[in-house]
């Protein structure tokens, strides 16, 4: 079944599962009343509970030090079992839809709360703005009246100096938020500041500050609470919008790298040589990954709280990026026709992936008499019969990653997430 022909989502996001359909790519929406879990390599598997509050719903987040972050949906039926999955993503991704998923269920369960309508422009009277000098010092009071909409904040200054917040401008990557504190100056008892901030957080700068009474200070909470919720809905489906396209031109390079003979080859010959210094390891990947991220957003302008998440580098991974990969991928960049950046760094990166889960397969077969494996059904087939192997050392982390990668291909069929696999295999083999 194609989510995408279905009417449209809420939340939408690709993970492998972690619970009944264990090490699996699986796609999960969230629509009014519907959770729908599709498996796409095994539709008979496909799963859909419906709910009929979003009380009933529930997401947990678990982080995990150097591997990606597990998703549990909960849904509560009274008098029932609770039903829980569990999704396998990257943290980038788990801290976005976190926040989306906990900013929607508040928005839902908030959807009968009386709150004030700023559809219609809104006099709220006469109050005063402060006029800064560039030391912060109060260099003048100008009085006027202000009037509040969804679309904009304007003070008409008695004095001619008028100002305007455009509110409903959502293309650029900063919001207004508001900070009120008491005051007594000039018998006005709120003291309202309005900050201009960047998604990001790295920007704030007070955009204007007014003398007001508790009624208006009240209002004007109101009016930024609301053009805050706003612009946080709008930009994560930007957000979203942006990663789904940029992803999709990341498949379309990618399968014209695949297609391409000579660009295999090179490829090839190019995991031949750098293999070891970083595919065998699944912290090596995991960090290279996190690098790549911080590359596609070298603007800073995701939403989340993980934006400035940082984690330690090894020197092997360092050196791969800057003296073997990004050589390789100019390299490549000149043999195809990439109009940026970014893609190419990701297209290559995932042309070697799929790669090297190949070359892999063909070494365990190769060299570990592997044909019997190939007709095993359950993971626990595979992991009895590797463990079982006399000749080389089966617990050695290169030998679990070649292993690994031979399952990526003989079982799972998945050619992203090695690093959970890795630990999956691992954690098998302990038992």
């Amino acid at each position: 079944m194609d989510l995408l022909k279905r009417s449209e989502s809420l939340i939408q996001f690709n993970g492998i599962s972690n619970s009944r359909f264990k090490g699996h790519k699986t796609c999960v929406a969230i629509f009014p009343g519907e959770l729908s879990l599709i498996f796409p390599k095994h539709e008979e598997k496909n799963m859909f509970y419906s709910f009929d509050s979003w009380e009933q719903l529930q997401m947990e987040r678990k982080q995990r030090e150097k591997q990606e972050d597990i998703l549990s949906i909960l849904i509560h039926y009274p008098e029932e079992r609770t039903k829980t999955e569990s999704i396998i993503v990257s943290s980038e991704d788990a801290a976005n839809i976190f926040e989306r998923f906990g900013f929607l269920k508040k928005k839902m369960l908030e959807g009968n709360r009386t709150i004030t309508d700023f559809s219609q422009v809104k006099d709220i009277g006469s109050l005063a703005r402060i006029e800064f000098t560039r030391e912060r010092e109060i260099k003048n009071y100008n009085y006027g009246t202000l009037y509040l909409s969804n679309r904009e904040l304007k003070f008409n200054s008695y004095s001619g100096k008028d100002y305007i917040i455009h509110l409903d401008y959502f293309k650029d990557p900063y919001y207004y938020q508001t900070v009120i504190l008491d005051t007594d100056i000039l018998g006005y008892k709120k003291w309202v500041s309005v900050y201009k901030i960047s998604v990001s957080g790295k920007e704030r700068e007070e955009a204007v500050t007014f003398l007001t009474d508790e009624k208006q200070a009240e209002l004007l909470k109101q009016l930024f609470e609301q053009h805050y919720d706003t612009f946080l809905e709008r930009w994560m489906i930007f957000l979203q919008e942006d990663w789904e396209n940029f992803s999709a031109r990341v498949e379309e390079e990618y399968n014209n790298l695949l297609a391409n003979d000579e660009i295999v080859k090179l490829s090839y010959d190019f995991i031949d040589k750098t293999h070891e210094n970083i595919f065998l390891g699944q912290e090596a990947i995991f960090e290279f990954e996190f690098l790549l991220r911080k590359i596609h957003d070298k603007d800073g302008n995701k939403m989340s709280s993980d934006a400035d998440k940082e984690i330690e580098i090894s020197p092997t991974v360092l050196n791969f990026l800057e003296n073997s990969f990004l050589d390789f991928v100019k390299l490549i960049s000149e043999k195809s026709s990439f109009e940026d950046g970014d893609i190419a760094v990701f297209s290559v990166w995932k042309l070697l992936k799929a790669l090297v889960i190949q070359y892999y397969h063909d070494f365990f077969m190769k060299n570990y008499d592997a044909c019997s494996f190939e007709n095993f059904k359950s993971l626990s087939e595979y992991i009895n019969a590797y463990a079982k192997i006399e000749d080389i050392d089966v617990a050695s982390e290169e030998n679990i990653a070649i292993f690994t990668y031979f399952l990526m291909k003989s079982y799972w069929q998945n050619e992203d997430n090695f690093v959970y696999y890795f630990n999956t295999v691992r954690d098998e083999l302990k038992k």
